[in-house]
């Protein structure tokens, strides 16, 4: 494999994704990867309906039973982990979050995870502490299109040049824009509207 990264960099990135458990090719496959991605974004689902308990994390080589909130929290920490050890940059958003800003403000609304600009054991910190600060046992609703709105006015922000955003929707509903009551054909469509510009806005996968 050749890297464009500069070469010790690159190797000792491959270092750490090894030590970490990757296999070396798929580790030399995540870097080749990483220069072509600009920042990979999670929105991170903690409404109330992800306190069932039907969710499943590994511990060792064994699936424990657990909420799904306790499988989210677990996938965004090995996310951000992956973030720091290839060196691309990943913004998590809560959906729910207690008080939502005008226009997303860093370490309150969202963590940035980039070692490039700080340690990433600091950022990750900081990542858990928005986790705990919004459970889902006081959260409700899912207005799924809000908040992709305040990703993508984040998006706006970034100097991106040309490369691919990652978007990861961790989201176990329906979108709605109320607080109470079920989801509507307004907000499905509403939902489906906002994917749709974003795809045509930046170079995007969205998942």
């Amino acid at each position: 494999f050749e890297f464009n990264a500069v070469g010790r960099e690159a190797m000792d990135r491959l270092e750490g994704l090894v030590k970490a458990g990757y296999p070396p090719g798929l580790a030399a496959l995540l870097l080749k990867e990483a220069e072509q991605i600009a920042v990979r974004v999670y929105l991170l689902d903690n409404s109330k309906s992800t306190l069932t308990q039907d969710g499943h994390v590994l511990a060792g080589d064994v699936y424990q039973s657990t909420t799904r909130w306790e499988e989210i929290k677990a996938m965004t920490l090995q996310q951000a982990e992956l973030a720091a050890l290839t060196g691309v940059p990943a913004e998590f958003f809560i959906l729910n979050p207690g008080a939502r800003n005008p226009a997303p403000v860093e370490d309150h609304d969202f963590i940035r995870i980039d070692p490039a600009v700080g340690d990433p054991k600091v950022q990750m910190g900081k990542l858990v502490s928005m986790m705990l600060e919004n459970d889902p046992q006081v959260r409700n609703g899912s207005n799924l299109s809000a908040r992709l709105g305040n990703i993508g006015q984040r998006l706006d922000a970034l100097q991106l040049n040309g490369r691919t955003v990652m978007l990861v929707v961790v989201c176990d509903g329906a979108p709605r824009a109320a607080r109470v009551g079920g989801t509507t054909d307004k907000d499905r469509k509403q939902f489906v509207d906002v994917l749709r510009q974003m795809s045509l806005s930046y170079r995007m996968y969205i998942v």
